[in-house]
């Protein structure tokens, strides 16, 4: 049961990655204006940060029967642990950081750095072992 909300949780992820690689690569400003606005808010820190760590402990519980156990077990580590780490620091840190971010990348290398998340989005697809029965929990 964990396992198969963890798939869903990967699927989700993974579709999460792509969305944001298509507006990065058709919309770069506005991907650039929706960095300005991580944890412009205590509401927005804290919902992303819940987000993002439900996503580190989907692929640590998926990591058992995904193609690269180790691999999903150490990066779903770093993503939960990371996500705690940064909800306990200072809010104005991470807006300020998101902020730096924003106010120095321009469009062109947006849309370059897109690739990086289609392809980490395939990545986590194909680790998961989605499109493999044998390895899915979802299809028993």
């Amino acid at each position: 049961m964990i396992e198969q909300f963890a798939y869903w949780g990967i699927i989700a992820f993974a579709l999460w990655l792509f969305a944001v690689g298509a507006v990065m690569a058709v919309q770069p400003d506005w991907a650039l204006f929706l960095l300005r606005q991580a944890a412009s808010t205590l509401l927005i820190h804290c919902g992303e940060l819940l987000i993002r760590g439900a996503f580190g402990l989907a692929m640590i519980a998926a990591s058992k029967s995904a193609l690269y156990p180790a691999v999903f077990m150490w990066i779903g580590s770093f993503i939960a642990a990371s996500s705690v780490v940064i909800l306990v620091l200072p809010r104005q840190w991470h807006a300020g950081y998101s902020l730096w971010w924003a106010d120095h990348l321009p469009a062109w290398l947006v849309r370059v750095f897109s690739l990086i998340a289609f392809v980490a989005a395939a990545a986590l697809i194909h680790g998961a072992g989605i499109w493999s029965c044998a390895l899915n929990p979802i299809c028993a």
